[in-house]
């Protein structure tokens, strides 16, 4: 709407340059991108950022590619991120899972009862 308002008309691929700006800016704001919570206030940090981002890098004056480049390997990095916090996340709840079972520890060796020597997760 505001583009519309601004340039007196509307073209559908007017704002493509902005999808990825704003995917980046969730995603490094902390939201994930396969579920869960995230947050306004998450978000407009991450906006925060990218946008001291965008403007060191033109003041340095960076060829705009290469900008393009930066930008999308700080997603990239962000994204790998909450991937091993996803994947930390479900090891946690498996080994609590098999605590309150009373099955194999969260170490992955047996429990004290199974062993020969009388060994335990705690050393």
């Amino acid at each position: 709407m505001l583009g519309v308002a601004h340039f007196g008309s509307a073209q559908q691929n007017e704002f493509d340059g902005y999808l990825l700006d704003a995917i980046a800016a969730v995603v490094v704001g902390g939201t994930s991108l396969f579920g869960g919570r995230g947050g306004i206030g998450n978000t407009i940090i991450g906006l925060l950022i990218l946008g001291v981002l965008n403007n060191g890098l033109d003041h340095v004056e960076i060829d705009s590619f290469l900008k393009i480049l930066i930008r999308g390997l700080i997603l990239l990095a962000a994204l790998i991120i909450q991937c091993l916090r996803a994947k930390r996340a479900r090891e946690r709840t498996y080994r609590l899972a098999l605590m309150s079972a009373g099955g194999t520890a969260a170490c992955g060796r047996q429990t004290p009862d199974e062993t020969r020597g009388g060994r335990d997760c705690a050393r």
